[in-house]
């Protein structure tokens, strides 16, 4: 084979391997599935990646996974997360996967990753999502607010070259989004998460510990749902 043929061979396996390296670097060598297998970072290839740092004993983390749920079914081609438990145990994440049965992997919970994760990302509050293109670069700190407030567009914020989708024609003047300088809430967001350093453990404990008693007080759904007389 002639050295004009193998060099250009070469250099994109190189480029390949460094992708791969890049992102391992963040997930680890080895993710872990809802029933326990292993999984390869080779698979999340080509793909937008969701980092999503959560734990089952968290409330707002309960209310946010099948919203997350339903946003990778509808984008799974192009999209895929991976989960970063912030979880006592690996068997408390591995009970959390199962109970919202999520199809995704998470990073394993006694890899070192999961931890360096949480100060690489500076995430300070759960839960929260952190987008990476395919190699592992930040797109995105702040993916959560970006699928709870417009789900329709959030991909073609974070694919380039992706074709925004076409707005709904019925969609009256007075439905026209806040024009609020979101980049001063982020900073101020971002200062306050960094004054909390860490405390963030201590309020996480503390949640974890007042979760029971936060659900006992809410109403059943048979006792809010109303009564035919």
């Amino acid at each position: 084979m002639s050295s004009k043929l193998t060099t250009p061979i070469f250099i994109l396996a190189c480029s390949m391997a460094s992708a791969a390296g890049g992102l391992e670097e963040i997930v680890g060598a080895q993710l872990v599935t809802a029933a326990g297998e292993k999984a390869s970072p080779a698979e999340l290839r080509g793909k937008v990646i969701g980092l999503y740092f959560s734990a089952e004993w968290c409330p707002p983390c309960r209310a946010f996974t099948p919203v997350l749920t339903k946003f990778r079914e509808a984008n799974k081609a192009d999209f895929e997360v991976v989960l970063v438990s912030g979880d006592r145990s690996a068997k408390s994440q591995q009970e959390y996967m199962k109970k919202y049965s999520m199809a995704w992997p998470a990073i394993a919970f006694d890899s070192p990753q999961r931890n360096e994760a949480f100060d690489r990302f500076g995430v300070r509050g759960i839960p929260a999502l952190v987008i990476l293109d395919a190699d592992g670069k930040l797109l995105e700190r702040d993916g959560r607010n970006q699928i709870s407030r417009d789900p329709e567009h959030a991909m073609d914020r974070w694919l380039p070259g992706r074709q925004p989708k076409a707005e709904n024609p019925k969609e009256k003047p007075t439905e026209a989004k806040d024009d609020t300088d979101t980049s001063a809430l982020d900073k101020l967001e971002a200062q306050t998460k960094d004054a909390l350093g860490k405390g963030f453990e201590f309020l996480r404990t503390a949640q974890e510990v007042t979760a029971p008693y936060v659900d006992k007080l809410r109403p059943s759904e048979s006792q809010s749902a109303p009564t035919n007389n």
